[in-house]
């Protein structure tokens, strides 16, 4: 009898490649120091809207490295429902019934990166409580929230970019640091059941940190030997 379970989406041979853009370093900082020059730039904006559009951009890519969310979840960020403040931490909170798995999210984010968003907040209205707000009144389309973020990412940084590679920017950033460790930690990030998805989707920059490391100790061998030689 055939299997009839839908089959799991695999990562997309665009998204590895433009995954594979942010193994230099030089553009990984780049990326995760970025909320911080786009709150700088916010302060500075004359123009009202220029500044709400910049302290928000803030925002956008500040949660997303902490909490990578799903863009439609992140566009549908309320303050009273789904943020919990104080004033060294806040907690987001998605209830199941937003979230993709069905399972409640809980994410916490540190209190440097909240002084930041505080200061972005004090930039612009949050309109009827949204975070991001629409010109409506509602809250912004995922679309146009999505658009915003690729926009501003790729005209900084100067690569292919879209809001949804921070998922993966996330485990990336967890299978380097922690290797077999890095796998749970990501499936946790992003509220995935399924931690074999996780590993057959990432499993290849794990071999790539390892051959990295393995390199370095071949290196580190050869040198200590020529050092022993003299």
């Amino acid at each position: 009898m055939a299997n009839l379970a839908p089959k799991k989406k695999a990562l997309g041979r665009r998204t590895k490649e433009r995954l594979e853009a942010f193994e230099d370093e030089r553009l990984l900082r780049q990326l995760l120091t970025l909320p911080i020059h786009l709150l700088q730039e916010a302060k500075s904006a004359k123009q009202p809207r220029k500044r709400a559009m910049l302290a928000q951009s803030a925002i956008a890519c500040e949660l997303l490295i902490y909490a990578p969310l799903r863009v439609e979840n992140l566009a549908s960020l309320h303050i009273d429902r789904n943020l919990e403040r104080d004033r060294e931490r806040w907690l987001i909170r998605l209830p199941g019934s937003m979230v993709k798995n069905g399972e409640d999210q809980r994410f916490e984010i540190p209190a440097e990166a909240v002084g930041r968003l505080k200061a972005a907040m004090r930039l612009y209205t949050q309109s009827d409580g949204w975070l991001f707000p629409g010109r409506s009144g509602d809250a912004k389309r995922s679309g146009s929230l999505s658009g915003q973020i690729k926009h501003i990412v790729e005209q900084r940084l100067g690569v292919p970019f879209h809001a949804h590679l921070y998922r993966s920017i996330a485990v990336y950033l967890q299978v380097r640091a922690n290797n077999a460790q890095g796998f749970e930690r990501g499936r946790t990030l992003l509220g995935n059941r399924d931690a074999n998805t996780i590993r057959r989707n990432y499993s290849y920059l794990a071999d790539r940190e390892h051959l990295r490391q393995a390199q370095e100790e071949i290196t580190e061998q050869q040198l200590s030997a020529m050092r022993k030689r003299r």
